[in-house]
This record gives C-alpha cells, structure tokens and sequence, in this order.
C-alpha cells in the first residue's frame, strides 16, 4: 500500500503560488487599512470646513456724537448646524465708563442664517475681540474668533 505524499505540490501548490496567496491577503488588509483612514481624515477636513463657514461681520455706524455703534452679524454660511451657541465680546458702557463682557447665546445656529447683535454705543469693542463657542453635530466643542481663528475645546472626560 502507497500513501501519497502529504506535502505533494500538486495538492498543495508550488511555494511561489503561497507567496502571492499570502501577499495579496495582506494587501487586501493594507488595502482596507489605509482606505478606512482615509475616510477618517476627509470626515475631520470636513468638519473643519463647516466651522470656517461660521463669520464675523462688524458694522460700525459713526451717527452718534458720543461713540461709533455697530451691529455684530455672525453668518452661518455652511451646510450644517451648530448648536449651544455663545458670542462674547468685550463692551464698555457709555454712560458709566463700565467694562463688562457681554453674552449673547441662542440653541441653534442653522445652515444659512445669521445671528445679529445689535451693539449700541461702544467705546472699547475691537474687532477681534468677538469670539463665538458653538458644538457641532458630532457634540464637540469649538471656539472660532473673528481674527479668522479657530480651535476645537476638549472637554474632561471626552472620548473624542
């Protein structure tokens, strides 16, 4: 009785025909790999792409003898929504001479809208002193400043 060979390369394949089976497997895998990194990086330039759609548009108005006034017009001009919106700009009262910081928030900031902020009479407001703090549909967290600026803040115990 003859047994055939266990290791017989008609059964099994030459070494050459393994190499380019366990080749391509692994390039598959790279393949997936770096594919899927890929569609991680276009989603983060897209995202920082909605936030730089977000400006600041300052309009002083000189009518009044005892200061310029203005209007704070922050423009939403990309695609997605933000919400928790918050503006804060330094002001300085004219009839006191007191300076605060002045808040003005709202729940959502839509795809095409504007949020206006009517200033008043201001002494010491510069223009690149507006920042606005707003969380995107992936609920992290942005600061974008009218100085053309802006940085995601990372929130204690954020997984992102």
């Amino acid at each position: 009785m003859c047994l055939p060979p266990v290791f017989d390369a008609a059964v099994w394949g030459t070494v050459g025909q393994w190499f380019a089976a366990i080749a391509t497997v692994l390039l598959g895998g790279l393949t997936l790999y770096f594919s899927r990194s890929g569609e991680r990086r276009a989603r983060e330039v897209e995202r920082e792409q909605e936030i730089r759609s977000v400006a600041f548009v300052l309009r002083e108005r000189w009518e009044d003898p005892s200061g310029p006034s203005g209007e704070l017009i922050a423009i939403n001009s990309g695609s997605a929504a933000f919400t928790k919106v918050s503006i804060d700009f330094p002001y300085q009262d004219p009839a006191t001479g007191e300076e605060s910081t002045q808040y003005v928030e709202r729940a959502i900031f839509g795809p095409g809208t504007d949020i206006r902020v009517e200033l008043g009479t201001f002494a010491m407001v510069e223009q690149d002193v507006f920042r606005m703090t707003l969380t995107d549909v992936q609920n992290r967290v942005w600061r974008r400043s009218t100085d053309g600026t802006f940085s995601e803040i990372v929130r204690e115990g954020s997984t992102t």
